[in-house]
């Protein structure tokens, strides 16, 4: 039987990438930092109900659940890389670390031995922040392994089958024998991209993880108001790239996640708005971007919000039903978590989750990087195969600045 909650005072900080790292070898882990907010989840090694889970934020209000949904709920994973992971999951964390401005607190639920083991370890990570190691000690290896066919999708959805919009994604496989760093990993990407949600996901299984910064936020629910985006459309930030954005493929991409989110949020909301479009710059790429804003009707919380959206044509296409199953059948391999969603929720149904991109999924000495391109009959094949390579250079430079080897 779990003891009830025990809210824990302000904590000696620790690196929470550092402790991400560490804790998930052996725990389920979710670690997320948006700005000068960030969290460590460490779950329960034995993943719940989601009848259990409802039951603990019922009993005790203070809790937060967190967790992530994959790309597709349609198939079984088909591939070994994602085999450590379940497809949905959601816990109430054994031990939350919240941290605001630099402060940490920590809410711990369940057994009193667990949570006392939990608190030791962290003990012992207070001293350590994220290696820096020496550039000069190797250089990565690195294959496009789906390169070719990727080109070849392109050029069919460009060619015209039927849908208007499919989101094509290929790999990168980056290997270095003496394994990463994934709290350097996160570092490099929390230092080069400010504006982005950095993550990282682990499910208790050794040197396996799934970690990334992504610039899309699926949805915020605070106090039955509702915000979410439209982002999609992307240039290189050259002057003379960014003139893309303005041409009809960008737009016609664009508008067609606007008009899904506005769809699918009608009947769940009292009242929704989308404001002007906007250019989101990161360093690597531009997007374009629409803010959308609304009030729900009584009764919904941030979880019908996520399943009345997710996947949006921002990382799928249109119309959903058809390109769901196309994109499987396309690619040739399983997505995984890669374009699912990841976040938090409370009893009052308030939360936020992330679309979960910008990403690589890391075992051991290798990693797997994501990116993905929005393919319509405007598109060119040359473009978008320039344009995942650019999303990729942002997780190639942090796996690089990640390297295990030595200290500078």
């Amino acid at each position: 039987m779990a003891n009830g909650p025990e809210l824990i005072g302000e904590l000696p900080a620790v690196d929470l990438r550092v402790a991400a790292m560490a804790m998930g070898k052996r725990w389920p882990v979710v670690y997320r930092r948006s700005g000068e907010e960030a969290f460590l989840a460490i779950g329960p090694q034995q993943m719940p109900s989601r009848t259990e889970v409802e039951r603990a934020l019922t009993e005790h209000r203070e809790l937060r659940a967190v967790g992530w949904v994959s790309f597709s709920s349609r198939r079984e994973w088909n591939r070994s890389e994602w085999r450590d992971f379940s497809r949905n999951a959601f816990f109430v964390p054994s031990l939350l670390v919240l941290e605001r401005d630099g402060r940490q607190n920590a809410i711990a639920f369940g057994e009193r031995e667990e949570r006392e083991n939990l608190f030791g370890l962290l003990g012992q990570l207070r001293s350590l922040s994220p290696g820096e190691v020496n550039p000069e000690e190797g250089t990565l290896l690195m294959e496009e392994v789906d390169r070719e066919r990727f080109r070849r999708n392109v050029a069919q959805v460009a060619g015209g089958d039927g849908v208007e919009k499919v989101v094509m994604a290929r790999r990168m496989e980056v290997c270095w024998e003496r394994g990463f760093d994934v709290a350097g990993v996160l570092a490099d990407l929390e230092r080069n991209f400010p504006q982005c949600t950095s993550y990282l996901i682990a499910p208790g299984a050794g040197e396996v993880f799934f970690v990334g910064a992504t610039p899309e936020r699926l949805v915020t629910v605070r106090e039955g108001y509702v915000e979410t985006m439209a982002l999609a459309g992307t240039a290189a930030p050259q002057t003379e790239d960014l003139c893309r954005l303005g041409r009809r493929k960008e737009q016609r991409e664009h508008a067609f996640v606007v008009d899904y989110i506005l769809r699918q949020l009608e009947d769940h909301t009292q009242w929704l708005d989308s404001g002007e479009e906007e250019v989101m710059k990161l360093r690597n790429v531009h997007h374009l971007k629409t803010p959308i804003a609304g009030r729900l009707k009584d009764g919904r919380g941030v979880l019908q919000v996520v399943e009345a959206l997710h996947p949006t044509p921002a990382v799928c296409g249109v119309p959903r039903e058809e390109v769901e199953p196309l994109i499987a059948e396309m690619e040739g391999f399983d997505r995984g978590l890669y374009a699912g969603a990841m976040g938090w929720m409370d009893a009052d149904g308030d939360g936020e989750f992330d679309v979960l991109l910008r990403c690589a999924l890391i075992d051991g000495s290798r990693a797997t990087i994501f990116s993905g391109a929005g393919i319509t009959a405007e598109s060119d094949v040359d473009e978008e195969t320039e344009e995942t390579a650019q999303k990729a250079e942002a997780m190639l430079q942090a796996l690089d600045c990640g390297r295990r080897g030595g200290k500078k």
